[in-house]
């Protein structure tokens, strides 16, 4: 099935690429969205998991890196936008625990182990580190 450019899979994650990024959704949930950038593969500058539970969505995230190339990830990942920077770090911190838990069960269904986990502030958002 394709849909606004999509192409989906068995496992319902839909995949579509322009010059920039690889983006992922899954059929099931269109607030699902993923998108790695391609000229810096560690960073996640879209990690919305719409209303998927955990478990699905770590599935649907470790296959998006897997096709799009976990390899290639490096020693750090960092996801964008997980907060405003006008929020404080504790509110912030907090609002990342499901995406860190996510984000280490997809890291792990590609053994890989994430070392350290943190938040860094960016230009005006705050924004997820992982070490693996």
């Amino acid at each position: 099935m394709s849909e606004f450019g999509w192409s989906y899979g068995k496992s319902g994650l839909g995949l579509r690429e322009d010059e920039f990024s690889w983006q992922a959704s899954i059929e099931a949930d269109k607030f699902f969205f993923l998108r790695r950038l391609k000229n810096e593969p560690n960073v996640l500058s879209d990690f919305a998991l719409g209303s998927v539970d955990e478990h699905t969505a770590s599935k649907h995230v470790a296959e998006f890196l897997s096709i799009t190339g976990s390899s290639s990830l490096g020693e750090k990942i960092v996801l964008t936008s997980i907060g405003s920077a006008d929020s404080d770090r504790q509110r912030a911190l907090a609002a990342s625990e499901p995406l860190v838990r996510v984000l280490t069960h997809a890291l792990n269904r590609l053994s890989l182990v994430p070392k350290h986990v943190g938040i860094d502030k960016l230009r005006s958002q705050w924004c997820l580190v992982v070490s693996v």
